[in-house]
Formats: C-alpha cells, structure tokens, sequence
C-alpha cells in the first residue's frame, strides 16, 4: 500500500524531494531484501512474493525491477502450488490466514494486468480456485467466521470478491461483489471442503439465510487450533454460535493483561 501512497501523493506540497526519495528508496530496500531472502512458506511467502511485485510495478525505474518481477511469479506460482489444497482453501485451515494472502495478491495481479504485464497461467488458475473457496466460507453478510487463528472481529470478503469478479468476468463472484445486487449466487448453498475439513451447511443464497459450518477435523499447516470437531451458526442476520478465535491480535490493554 506504501507504494500507491507515495505515487497517489508525489506531487502534494506537503511531501518534500527529500521524503519522497528516501521512501522510494526503501522501496528499493525493500525489493532487494525480499529477492535475497524468502520465507520458507506458507502464507508469509505469499504475501511477501505479492509485494516484491508490486514494488516492481510501481517502480519500473528501478533497474532490478525485472528481477523483482520474475522472481515474485515464479515464487507465488511454487509457493500456490502447495499452500493452496485441492478444494482451493489455503493449507493453514483459517479462513482469516486463507483472505490475508488473497488480498495482497489481488493488489499485485491487478498492478500486473493494468500495466499489460504477463502472468503465469497456473498462477490466475490458483487465485481463481482460492476465490471460489471463499464464496462458500463466508456468512449470509460476507463476512468470514473466526475459525482458528482470526483477529477479533469477522473480516469482511467483498474486497476478494471484488477483485474475482474483475478479473475473471464470473457471475457468481460477482453476486458476492455487489452483495447480491448484481449477478447470480453458486448453483449449489451448500459446500463440502474434503481437504480442509468444513462441511458448510446452507439453507440458501442471501443475507436472510442461515448456515452451519462444521469442522471435520483438518488440523491445519499452521494457525490451526485444536478444538476440532466443533460448529459455528448463523442465522437470522447475526452469529448465534461462534468461534472466539484467539485474542492476542487485538492490541488493548486487556491483551497485554
């Protein structure tokens, strides 16, 4: 996000020559180190692998952007393969940790298309099936229930959806876009993640269904918590069973007690 406020706000009298070439040299900064040094996986490299990209679409000056750029695919593209599990739910078995590495992405796949910038095919199909997933996830509201690691509130996915339905023209994503104002909901309410172990239970399409999510027991790659074997429900507009999730992400004072 830095990089599109540097861009968006270079020529306001507020930022001097002297800021804003320090802040693109961070960028730079930035890009080397994460060309040198990668997560091992997991969620962490995909989202770093995203913004190497996008330090190398915003930054097309720079001389090594072509190698940020490359590297940033060919990362994402292996890195995909294994954190994305065959039912298209990342491998960490958290709905939160399953939008987090989708929406960075989101940010470089939409840089790239803009600037007319090639993509590896296998890359857009593994975005492709990481959005679809979400779709079933997700609460009549749009929003993701806490299910093992999460932060304390629900996130919402429009914003995933939004960038589903823009690349990929699809009905259904664009449903969950619009909340439900333009195109049309899944053929099927309700979704069985065989891999990722949610056996999503749904009434129907809408913001006045209700669905019942349960957890079959897949542990996870990481952020997974151990009370499997439970269920969340919602219904009639609100959460009326949930998953506390964990607490350590909300920065207060009882965090810290």
């Amino acid at each position: 996000k830095w990089g599109v406020v540097l861009l968006e706000l270079s020529q306001h009298p507020t930022f001097k020559r002297e800021c804003l070439f320090n802040m693109a040299r961070s960028m730079m900064d930035h890009g080397k180190y994460l060309s040198m040094y990668a997560a091992n996986g997991g969620n962490w490299l995909q989202v770093e692998s995203s913004g190497l990209a996008c330090v190398a679409l915003l930054f097309p000056e720079f001389k090594l952007s072509p190698l940020f750029y490359n590297t940033a695919m060919k990362r994402l593209a292996w890195v995909n393969a294994g954190a994305f599990l065959p039912d298209g739910f990342q491998s960490e078995g958290s709905p939160h940790y399953h939008r987090f590495p989708l929406t960075t992405m989101s940010s470089a796949l939409k840089l790239a298309r803009y600037l007319s910038m090639p993509i590896p095919k296998s890359l857009l199909e593994q975005y492709e099936e990481g959005v679809e997933a979400m779709q079933y996830i997700a609460y009549p509201d749009i929003t993701l229930p806490m299910l093992s690691d999460a932060d304390p509130e629900r996130f919402p996915a429009v914003e995933v959806m939004e960038a589903g339905a823009e690349f990929f023209e699809r009905d259904d994503f664009l449903w969950f876009a619009t909340k439900g104002r333009e195109g049309k909901p899944p053929v099927q309410p309700s979704h069985d993640f065989t891999h990722a172990g949610y056996c999503v239970m749904r009434d129907k399409w809408g913001p006045d269904g209700q669905v019942l999510i349960f957890d079959a027991g897949y542990f996870g790659s990481g952020h997974q918590h151990e009370d499997k074997l439970n269920f969340v429900y919602y219904a009639g507009g609100r959460e009326l069973i949930g998953d506390p999730s964990i607490y350590s992400y909300k920065r207060d004072e009882f965090e810290l007690y």
